[in-house]
């Protein structure tokens, strides 16, 4: 990079400058280019008086269930973000989306409430990563660093088994929806699954927002019948015993 300033633009994005030097531009974590130009693109831009997000405190419930039903989810992200056609993510996304909404019958009050994460602090995470592939620092899922990239399911084992460097509430009250969140927009992005994705999404209302996942539900409603799955057969297929069972360890350890 040998400009003094140059400026970035995302499809339904509104254009920012931002002045960069050398030593900005190799720097990472806080305080870099990449949180700078994220923060000046969309603090303004999304918060709203009414925003969804300015009402986020519903904690995780800690139960065997839901933990186990939030790790059946990242089992099927990581097929989800690696489908290698249009069938086989059109199944997917029906298993997504009936595991998701079995969840939201048991826990209504926090399904809501990741809905409003993943919708303005998962969209400003995946602007986050759009940037920092543009200057060549590929920071992805999770990692500290590029070195310690890890898909859902291994930050799942992680988190169930103490070897996750995050706190476990923080990471299931928050966190985790920030980071399914930004999947999602890369899974609408790559997937073409909504025309004009990013202007359909909606923070002005607290009660009919339009998160990502209103997006891809509406699509499996018109798309995916075929593949209509029970949750009972979901969860034999992805052998949800060792998924619960991980969760099961991180209730005991977490009562120890």
């Amino acid at each position: 990079l040998d400009a003094e300033e140059n400026s970035v633009m995302l499809g339904g994005i509104e254009r920012v400058y931002t002045t960069y030097n050398e030593s900005s531009v190799l720097f990472k974590g806080a305080g870099s280019l990449e949180e700078q130009y994220v923060k000046s693109t969309f603090e303004k831009s999304l918060e709203t008086p009414d925003s969804p997000s300015k009402d986020i405190s519903v904690s995780f419930e800690m139960d065997e269930d839901n933990i186990a039903l939030t790790g059946l989810q990242y089992r099927i992200i990581d097929e989800m973000m690696n489908a290698s056609s249009k069938d086989t993510l059109n199944e997917l996304i029906a298993e997504y989306v009936a595991v998701r909404d079995y969840q939201a019958k048991m826990y209504p009050d926090f399904a809501d409430q990741q809905q409003r994460i993943e919708l303005i602090w998962g969209r400003e995470q995946y602007v986050f990563y759009k940037i920092s592939a543009l200057i060549d620092h590929n920071m992805t899922y999770f990692n500290k660093e590029e070195s310690e990239a890890i898909n859902f399911y291994s930050a799942y084992h992680y988190l169930c088994t103490g070897h996750y460097n995050d706190d476990v509430s923080e990471f299931l009250d928050y966190k985790g929806s920030v980071y399914t969140g930004s999947a999602l927009c890369e899974i609408l992005e790559k997937n073409k699954i909504a025309k004009k994705w990013r202007e359909k999404l909606d923070n002005s209302s607290n009660e009919n927002f339009r998160s990502q996942y209103t997006l891809i539900k509406n699509y499996c409603d018109k798309n995916c019948g075929e593949y209509k799955k029970s949750v009972d057969d979901i969860k034999r297929e992805y052998n949800y015993e060792e998924i619960i069972g991980m969760a099961r360890a991180l209730i005991d350890g977490s009562s120890e």
